[in-house]
């Protein structure tokens, strides 16, 4: 499925209703990871009905346990067309047996993508429909290529975090057996009021997650190149930084985040987990984010 107008072509795949390409139309290049599996397969997954890994792979549910991937398994499953236009995609995804395995609940996950000049519009919707109370959380993982356009290097790249704040604050993360939080806040020290100079070093212990609330925009920028992307994230309480540990993978993830990973060695109910979402029976709420492409 293609997204297109005079400024950007969007490719969307049905698996996982996952963009595999944003392409700067005038200019010719790929704002969007490809994808190499000698770095990371993906491009830009949904996760969800989690993020990032639960202990020993499993969760419970008043009691009760269950098994479910890293980032759950949306981005595993085939998304239904509901409409299709050059500047519009709406896609869903429903429950399947499969799927009630790992996370036993009737749902409904539709996704619109939405394309307006050079902003990809991003929207989730989730729905409960099961008689009983969901929990849940959700997010997006966009990798984008650094160097953009092929200007400048990994290094000469920075984050810049809208509004200012004195102090970004992070969560502490542990990097074995696999990327868990260790409970704690913690303030980042990388930082310049707001600004982050990329090094691959920063992820050497793993991904960045940044618990700030209030900061609506994300940019990343460098002064080699006059091409930008720009995250408005203002309906996701957290967001993440990451590129693959102790190599020099030529990409950046920017995550908007409804949701957490959970605490190393710390099970617990995904009706009490922090940072989840819960919906009633029939209940349905909406994440959106934008991306802009300079």
């Amino acid at each position: 499925m293609k997204l297109i107008n005079e400024k950007l072509e969007i490719i969307i795949n049905s698996l996982g209703a996952e963009p595999q390409s944003i392409k700067n139309v005038i200019d010719g290049f790929d704002y969007l990871w490809n994808g190499d599996p000698k770095f990371w397969p993906r491009h830009a997954p949904i996760l969800f009905p989690c993020i990032g890994n639960s202990n020993d792979g499993s969760y419970f549910l008043k009691g009760e346990k269950y098994t479910i991937t890293q980032h759950g398994f949306a981005r595993d499953f085939s998304f239904e067309k509901q409409y299709v236009s050059n500047e519009h995609i709406c896609l869903q995804q429903r429950d399947n047996k499969k799927t009630y395995q790992m996370f036993p609940f009737h749902y409904l996950l539709q996704v619109d993508y939405h394309l307006i000049a050079n902003r990809l519009i991003t929207r989730y919707t989730v729905t409960n429909e099961t008689d009983r109370d969901m929990p849940f959380s959700i997010g997006s993982h966009p990798a984008f290529n650094i160097p953009l356009k092929q200007e400048g290097q990994f290094e000469d790249y920075f984050i810049r975090t809208y509004p200012k704040v004195g102090q970004l604050r992070i969560f502490e993360a542990v990097l074995k057996p696999k990327p868990f939080r260790t409970g704690r806040v913690v303030p980042f020290r990388k930082d310049h009021n707001g600004t982050i100079q990329l090094s691959h070093d920063l992820f050497k212990n793993g991904l960045l997650i940044f618990e700030n609330p209030g900061i609506d925009k994300i940019e990343l920028y460098s002064p080699k190149t006059e091409h930008a992307v720009v995250l408005s994230i203002k309906e996701f309480p957290y967001f993440t930084l990451w590129t693959t540990e102790n190599s020099f993978s030529p990409f950046l993830c920017i995550e908007p985040f409804a949701g957490l990973p959970d605490v190393l060695g710390y099970t617990v109910d995904w009706y009490q987990k922090e940072a989840n979402y819960t919906l009633t029976k029939g209940e349905k709420v909406k994440f959106t984010y934008e991306m802009t492409f300079y």
